[in-house]
């Protein structure tokens, strides 16, 4: 199992030179990934410094060398997916192959969409986000692509170049989603791709085991296989060493999960305070 921090790009992760140290803390204490949030605004504050996610992986990817990086996760449906293709191969060449695009209906719906005059009912969001992740795996192939769709619509014969950066057909992608088992759609589209990222989080790791198996048997009515499927967890470890055990034992034992992303965002006091933590490395189980 891998372990990964999930940070916002808002407030104290607002500043680029704080956030650029904290990543490489987290790459040299042996954290495997860095996953910011993607939001346009997240609360409706005057004072609330918010960077784009974008931006701030560019920087990150620029002053780290291993660290898996991606943003978790972009809402597609307020985005327009060939300017999201060409962005994530960018990212994913600067970054040498260390890109995962995570991707989503996205969760602020009142300050991400309405504010702007964006659609943001769940149907079109769900449509828009369909048509965009076939659109960006059309244009990631480098070949002459064309498309239709209820949404969007591209003419017959463009092509992008460059490839994603290790001439693979597409960049890796995790699919999120919440309230299993009452919204399944999230994780039947998840099926199509590298891996889930379930918005989840329980201090009962036999509850986190028993989740996690029952999404993976549903993924795998329609897959295949689950070789090289990621099974991604937001959580927050215990500090104690007794309970860090304690709670890991289930998850570990089931082997369904491969990244546990601890919610950095929750942790409480400055910066500078949290990088000593992160200092800290991930848990030790």
């Amino acid at each position: 199992m891998k372990f990964g921090i999930s940070i916002s790009n808002l407030g104290i992760y607002s500043d680029f030179d704080g956030l650029i140290a904290l990543a490489q803390d987290a790459e040299e204490a042996g954290w495997n990934g860095i996953f910011p949030w993607d939001h346009v605004l997240h609360k409706p504050r005057a004072d609330l410094r918010v960077i784009d996610p974008w931006i701030a992986l560019a920087a990150i990817a620029a002053n780290t060398k291993k660290i898996i990086l991606g943003p978790m996760i972009t809402p597609l449906a307020r985005r327009r997916p060939w300017k999201v293709a060409r962005e994530s191969v960018s990212l994913d060449h600067l970054s040498k192959g260390r890109l995962v695009l995570g991707v989503g209906l996205g969760s602020v719906v009142n300050q991400d969409f309405k504010r702007f005059g964006e659609a943001c009912t769940n149907a079109t969001r769900r449509t828009k986000l369909d048509e965009s992740l076939q659109i960006l795996q059309g244009l990631w192939k480098g070949e002459p692509f064309r498309f239709s769709g209820k949404h969007y619509s591209i003419e017959d014969g463009t092509t992008f170049l460059p490839r994603p950066y290790r001439n693979r057909e597409r960049i890796p992608i995790w699919v999120g989603g919440g309230k299993w088992p009452w919204r399944k759609q999230p994780f039947h589209r998840a099926a199509k791709f590298e891996g889930t990222f379930p918005e989840f989080t329980h201090n009962n790791g036999d509850i986190v085991a028993e989740y996690f198996e029952n999404i993976a048997k549903y993924i795998e009515q329609y897959r295949k296989h689950l070789d090289g499927f990621d099974f991604v967890t937001l959580g927050k470890a215990p500090q104690r060493k007794a309970k860090l055990k304690e709670y890991f034992a289930p998850i570990l034992k089931s082997g369904r999960i491969t990244w546990w992303v601890e919610r950095v965002y929750n942790w409480k006091g400055p910066l500078e305070q949290i990088r000593r933590r992160i200092r800290e490395g991930p848990p030790d189980i």
